[in-house]
């Protein structure tokens, strides 16, 4: 019998790999991935595995593709497939020849494809929708990066709101309350940013942003100081210090996401 919560992927693409897997891990399925067709068909016809849906990459829907999704639905035959295909001679030719449930052309929407499953597996739970155009993706609500920020402020309310601001924008955020505490995380969480307070009781700002780039292992660690409004010498002195900029409190939650993005240079 089929297990409602295991999904196989199919997939030669990484990137759309992650992009699938993690809108479908985020509706709560556990997904099986695989990029070797020969490998998948071994493994399968080796173990006994339920899924309760089986989605598989079709770039051109030629004979050799076909024969492993036929291979993989005789192995798994009361598991349903859902195609996906670069273009409709594909997705006629897939329609003609294999029992699938569901075939969705290049480029589609996440949403649809989390939704077609949750309708196999019984389920509906709303997705975000983020189109594919076959390895890259574009965020029509949200854009998820992989780069992780480490935020540093005292004031609970900058923490908060910094780190809600920018894990909307799609950003791994942590967060430290002092500057001795941020130094441990630079140290073991090795972020791809720094963004911290100056004014700060026992490490401060620029003894942080000295420390950091003291260290051979984190110096190109790029630092972000945020400022209060007027205190000129602070900002000569942050730049004086390597920081890669600065921001001035209070900050609109743009400004603070531009100014990120032009530091980590995903502009």
């Amino acid at each position: 019998m089929a297990n409602t919560d295991k999904v196989l992927l199919a997939e030669s693409d990484d990137k759309l790999t992650i992009v699938i897997e993690t809108a479908l891990k985020k509706a709560g399925y556990d997904v099986v991935t695989f990029n070797d067709p020969d490998k998948l068909v071994a493994e399968l016809s080796a173990e006994s595995m339920d899924f309760c849906v089986i989605i598989i990459d079709m770039p051109n829907a030629s004979i050799p593709t076909l024969a492993l999704s036929s291979s993989i639905a005789e192995i798994l035959e009361d598991v349903p497939q859902i195609l996906i295909v670069s273009s409709s001679d594909d997705e006629e030719r897939a329609k003609s020849l294999l029992p699938v449930k569901k075939v969705l052309k290049k480029p589609f929407g996440v949403k649809d494809l989390v939704s077609a499953v949750h309708v196999i597996a019984g389920r509906e739970v709303e997705e975000k929708n983020v189109v594919v155009r076959g390895g890259s993706t574009t965020a029509r609500e949200k854009t998820s990066y992989s780069k992780k920020i480490l935020v540093v402020d005292d004031a609970m309310i900058i923490l908060k709101s910094a780190k809600l601001i920018l894990e909307r924008a799609g950003f791994n955020v942590i967060t430290a309350e002092d500057g001795k505490k941020a130094l441990l995380k630079v140290v073991s969480e090795n972020p791809d940013l720094v963004i911290t307070d100056i004014m700060m009781p026992g490490k401060d700002g620029f003894e942080l942003l000295k420390d950091i780039k003291n260290n051979p292992k984190t110096k190109d660690i790029p630092v972000i100081m945020l400022t209060a409004k007027g205190y000129k010498e602070d900002i000569l002195k942050a730049v004086s210090l390597n920081a890669s900029d600065y921001i001035v409190k209070p900050f609109s939650p743009k400004l603070l996401v531009d100014r990120v993005k032009k530091v980590l240079k995903l502009d």
